[in-house]
């Protein structure tokens, strides 16, 4: 009986250790989080001009793009634009050189800044954008004395190109 009873006593104590309630931590809760941050517009080049040669002639020089034969065809400004919503961008030139007027898209280059590329927002292209240069609209010019004064050297302008992110007004109230 001894061993019997012991043997409950033992029985009853194990059920009491396992027959103890298991205790749940309090609910949790936690978050992961990712910052996706937007994209930017950049220049990235614009290509030269090469307007070839001319023969001096005592008047007024006006050489075309396209009458050049040391263009590629292909000249163009290139731009990055990773920003998930474009607005569009706009590239001005100015140049502080005044021996020659450029003209580039039909904007005369001055040492104000003028627009000179402009695209619209567009959601298809992403990346890389390349606008090509109208060569029926962009020149170079002298007057007879300009033309004169650089008879027999080459002439280079130097343009300092900025790119802006266009930007859309909400609503006009009145």
């Amino acid at each position: 009986m001894k061993k019997i009873n012991l043997a409950l006593l033992t029985l009853a104590t194990l059920m009491g250790v396992s027959s103890t309630a298991v205790v749940f931590a309090d609910d949790a809760t936690s978050t992961g989080t990712l910052e996706i941050t937007d994209g930017d517009v950049t220049l990235n080049s614009i290509d030269s001009l090469d307007f070839g040669s001319f023969q001096y002639n005592n008047s007024d020089i006006s050489v075309l793009l396209k009458d050049s034969t040391n263009t590629t065809g292909k000249e163009a400004v290139h731009v990055t634009d990773t920003r998930a919503n474009p607005t569009g961008w706009t590239v001005s030139g100015s140049t502080q050189d005044t021996g020659a007027n450029l003209t580039i898209n039909g904007v005369t280059l001055t040492s104000l800044s003028g627009a000179v590329f402009t695209k619209a927002a567009d959601n298809e292209n992403f990346g890389q954008q390349s606008l090509n240069i109208d060569k029926d609209s962009t020149n170079i010019a002298l007057t007879k004395d300009q033309a004169k004064a650089t008879a027999g050297k080459s002439i280079t302008l130097n343009v300092d190109w900025t790119i802006s992110k266009t930007v859309t007004k909400a609503s006009d109230f009145n």
